[in-house]
């Protein structure tokens, strides 16, 4: 939804306020602008304006660490300190003169626990399709919605139904080995797939693997592509923490066609998509 509806250039912020105090370690979110978390001494609800009040968040990208806000196309996965605990969240959206629109942004909020921060940007992706299209896989931004990758061509090449026997293939590639908990699929045009870990020699490009070069981490089903909503995370939790400098993904159903928009999209089984992955 937006926020600050203005033909006023300047600063405009939206608070999400709690009836308790809560511990979050990361917020996953679309758009928002910056965030900033209430200090604890800072009075409820606290006063937007006052910067002294806020404790602000940090989110990385392929290059740095930074503080910069996001705008209504990104996902980012921000990072609060250790033991943070607040009764508020800000996000805070400064329009500048030369912008076309003044209001700010916030497709969707999802808080966690942990601290965590998001590796896949720092890696290079490789699609078994379209693989011209494979940046916007690890990009951090939702591409509008529809510029998704998918795997669809306009060929007799794309007759095949997606299934475990033809599965569509994404790597996500490393200069180094980077030690990960799970993937997150958002705006995931499938409803299954298996995660594999790199297990070939060191000499070998990942992407001339031979099937027995990966090993399988889990498989997962039920996923949804969750629109209309802005913001739907798949969390694949691989149950363990996985140091490697390859991960495969392998899509092996097509999602639901849940929702008149969407009516056709999987090409009768045979397309799928992904806005963007996490790690």
């Amino acid at each position: 939804s937006t926020f600050g509806e203005s033909k006023t250039a300047g600063p405009r912020y939206v608070r999400i306020g709690f009836n308790t105090p809560v511990a979050p370690g990361s917020v996953l979110v679309r758009g928002g602008g910056q965030l900033s978390v209430l200090r604890p001494e800072a009075p409820y609800p606290g006063n937007l304006a006052d910067d002294a009040q806020w404790l602000p968040a940090e989110r990385t990208t392929a290059h740095e660490v930074t503080r910069d806000g996001v705008n209504n196309e990104t996902y980012a996965l921000w990072v609060l300190p250790t033991n943070t605990v607040t009764r508020a969240l800000r996000f805070k959206h400064v329009a500048e003169l030369t912008d076309k629109i003044y209001h700010g942004y916030l497709g969707g909020v999802w808080l966690l626990s942990e601290r965590m921060v998001n590796v896949a940007p720092h890696g290079v992706a490789i699609a078994s399709r379209n693989p011209q299209n494979a940046g916007r896989l690890n990009n951090g931004a939702n591409d509008g919605t529809w510029a998704a990758w998918d795997n669809w061509e306009e060929s007799a090449s794309n007759t095949v139904t997606i299934s475990p026997e033809h599965p569509e293939t994404i790597l996500l590639v490393w200069p180094r080995a980077m030690s990960m908990t799970g993937l997150c699929a958002l705006w995931a045009g499938f409803g299954s797939c298996e995660v594999h870990a790199y297990t070939g020699p060191a000499e070998r490009h990942p992407r001339e693997a031979k099937d027995e070069d990966w090993r399988t981490i889990r498989s997962f089903s039920g996923l949804e592509n969750y629109y209309p909503l802005q913001l739907g995370p798949n969390w694949l939790d691989f149950g363990q923490t996985i140091t490697n400098r390859a991960l495969r993904l392998r899509m092996t159903g097509v999602t639901k066609e849940g929702h008149p928009h969407l009516n056709g999209n999987t090409k009768d089984g045979k397309r799928v998509w992904l806005g963007d992955l996490f790690a």
